[in-house]
């Protein structure tokens, strides 16, 4: 009886079925554990080289998300994919009546991003993602297509504005209906005014909903090699904490947990592991 309960509690609690909406509980670990910061396109330029990751999320109620990340850098441009897959697990089908069992069913979203970053000056970075989404509800199935656009700025040696608009879409089509991924606009500040301290805060917006929710993040490093990481998210009143674990020299390699307590339901674990080089 639960997985027919299920679809309503996911939409009601969580706010992430129809239309993407996980994507506003962030798509890294990273940016789970901060806050569920939005996903910024023009972060990417920071890379040189490589950069690959894997991130699996395990969610209440049987509800699981995979994030791959490949990323070239060159002298001209970084570039990339990226692939998000969310799983809602079983729902059961049933009509009018209870003995009217039908099955199950297994909703899925998938999003592939093909995106570009660039470093345009020493303070300034800016990164454009065009965008695939593909989902499945019911025997029902749909695309469309959207792109993120972001820039990132240090007007100061202690402060990085960032600017982004994520999810830009057309519509997917649903029983009779039309569904947005989240259109948000995105401003966000990180403040460190010590070397080992970074405070994040950012306010997004939803330009289709006219809903607007804040989102605080904290980031101490202790050690060259470990990051402790936190935050919260008004948008579905989740509270994270996680950590980063740099395990070779360069911070080639890097492993990140994240743990996600939510308001009504059980909690969320996070784990994920990246190869790669900063600037």
């Amino acid at each position: 009886m639960w997985k027919l309960l299920k679809f309503n509690l996911l939409l009601i609690l969580l706010n992430f079925l129809f239309a993407f909406n996980f994507l506003n509980n962030g798509i890294s670990v990273e940016e789970i554990s901060l806050g569920s910061l939005s996903h910024n396109p023009a972060k990417y330029a920071d890379y040189k080289d490589f950069l690959m990751e894997i991130d699996y999320s395990s969610y209440p109620l049987s509800t699981s998300q995979i994030f791959l990340l490949l990323l070239r850098g060159t002298d001209l441009i970084n570039y990339g994919l990226e692939i998000v897959n969310f799983k809602y697990g079983e729902i059961e089908r049933r009509g009018k009546y209870p003995s009217d069992f039908w099955g199950y069913y297994s909703p899925e979203d998938f999003v592939i991003s093909f995106f570009t970053s660039k470093k345009i000056q020493k303070n300034f970075n800016a990164g454009f993602s065009l965008k695939f989404y593909y989902s499945t509800l019911y025997i029902y199935s749909d695309y469309s297509f959207g792109f993120d656009f972001g820039i990132d700025y240090l007007p100061i040696k202690y402060l990085t504005t960032s600017l982004s608009f994520t999810n830009l879409s057309l519509p997917l089509h649903y029983i009779s209906q039309n569904f947005y991924p989240p259109n948000n606009l995105n401003l966000t500040l990180k403040i460190s005014p010590i070397s080992f301290l970074k405070n994040y805060l950012e306010l997004s917006k939803n330009l289709r909903e006219k809903e607007s929710y804040l989102k605080l993040g904290l980031e101490l490093k202790p050690h060259i090699l470990v990051d402790l990481k936190t935050g919260y998210n008004f948008y579905n009143s989740s509270f994270k904490v996680g950590f980063s674990i740099k395990l070779l020299k360069e911070n080639i390699l890097k492993i990140s947990y994240a743990y996600q307590i939510f308001k009504s339901l059980p909690s969320s674990h996070h784990l994920g592991i990246s190869f790669g080089k900063i600037r």
